[in-house]
């Protein structure tokens, strides 16, 4: 019995030990210096934003908003959806023909020397790609960077618009049917590539490669 009125003594003692203690708090860590920097930054870009948003209803949206509405009262969201459709209509074809005038024709200097560029790109990845074991991916980049060659000496243009019936008809090349013939199983059958056929892609490319430009 003593011994259990020690504990009973004891125990009220913490009790009282614990309630008589002030509340447990804890201070959140000071951010460091960039963290306090990027708040920062994150803080001006919002006021930045808002300040914006604000001069443009003030200064641009409500007076045109006001001018269209005195004009054409109930008419206005109508105008205004209409306007905005057409201005959309506008800047798309002047941004394509844009784009073709500045786009190299076929054919030309420029564009046989972005096709040369294109397949030494084609190639660095071909070769990268068979270094990694990855067979497939190298014959297909392979393929990619000899049909680059072929349009960059004049013997194709414009290839992404040919077909490989088109291009075969072309080369009247054996050594290019066997390899398209190898792509296409790779590719869209799904038949993993071996070792042998990405040895013989890199082997029968130059020879096709080689082809002398058809003269019209």
């Amino acid at each position: 019995m003593a011994t259990n009125s020690s504990y009973t003594e004891l125990a009220r003692r913490t009790a009282r030990s614990i309630t008589d203690a002030p509340p447990y708090t804890t201070r959140p860590p000071r951010p460091n210096l960039l963290t306090r920097a990027v708040v920062a930054v994150g803080h001006f870009i919002l006021w930045l934003v808002r300040h914006a948003s604000s001069l443009f209803r003030r200064w641009f949206a409500h007076p045109l908003w006001s001018g269209v509405h005195r004009v054409f009262g109930g008419w206005t969201p109508v105008i205004i959806v209409t306007g905005s459709l057409v201005l959309g209509v506008v800047v798309g074809v002047l941004t394509l023909t844009y784009r073709r005038r500045t786009r190299p024709a076929a054919g030309s200097p420029r564009a046989r020397t972005a096709s040369e560029a294109r397949h030494r790109e084609f190639l660095r990845e071909a070769e990268r790609a068979r270094a990694a074991g990855d067979r497939d991916h190298a014959v297909r980049l392979r393929f990619e960077a000899g049909l680059e060659k072929l349009e960059s000496r004049g013997v194709l243009e414009n290839r992404t618009v040919l077909t490989t019936r088109d291009i075969s008809d072309r080369l009247s090349s054996p050594t290019f049917d066997e390899l398209a013939l190898v792509h296409a199983r790779v590719t869209y059958a799904q038949r993993p590539a071996s070792e042998h056929d990405v040895d013989d892609a890199f082997a029968s490319w130059p020879t096709v490669e080689s082809v002398d430009p058809v003269v019209s």
